[in-house]
């Protein structure tokens, strides 16, 4: 067999983590050290595109995603589009996963689908971390005002 490499290297990478491989992304990983680069960090930080982390949170696959993340950088910058697929995951444990490390985050969109798909643990956990869509801002304040 030959080796991987470049652009297929990459569509391997894609494909294990559209379909939640994850034995299949550590082999890759383990077996071609040019995905990982040490880029001045204390552990090595992958070399593929975002889209690898993103199809695996969209198609919810949380193993792949936990073993990703750390590989490619300390705050990986989620698009919009994913935060909205993160809310309708259903899946608790990777929007709690992601609250904690992406600090910075806007997760509002997540929380958006997460009430439009009818999921309430995930709103709950959202509204105990101080998380409301605009909505309902302007829902409380109302109450607040005719009180």
């Amino acid at each position: 067999m030959q080796p991987l490499c470049g652009e297929l290297l990459n569509e391997a990478l894609e494909k294990a983590a559209l379909g939640g491989h994850l034995s299949v992304i550590k082999y890759l990983t383990s077996t071609y050290p040019s995905l990982l680069a040490q880029r001045g960090q204390p552990q090595p930080r992958l070399t593929v595109p975002l889209k690898v982390l993103l199809d695996a949170v969209i198609y919810n696959h949380f193993p792949v995603v936990k073993y990703l993340v750390p590989l490619f950088f300390p705050d990986p910058i989620l698009p919009p589009t994913t935060l909205k697929s993160l809310g309708s995951s259903g899946n608790l444990m990777m929007v709690q996963f992601f609250y904690k490390r992406l600090k910075l985050t806007d997760f509002r969109p997540t929380l958006s689908n997460a009430v439009r798909d009818g999921y309430p643990d995930i709103v709950d956990y959202l509204h105990d971390k101080g998380i409301y869509q605009l909505e309902e801002i302007l829902l409380m304040e109302t109450t607040a005002q005719l009180l």
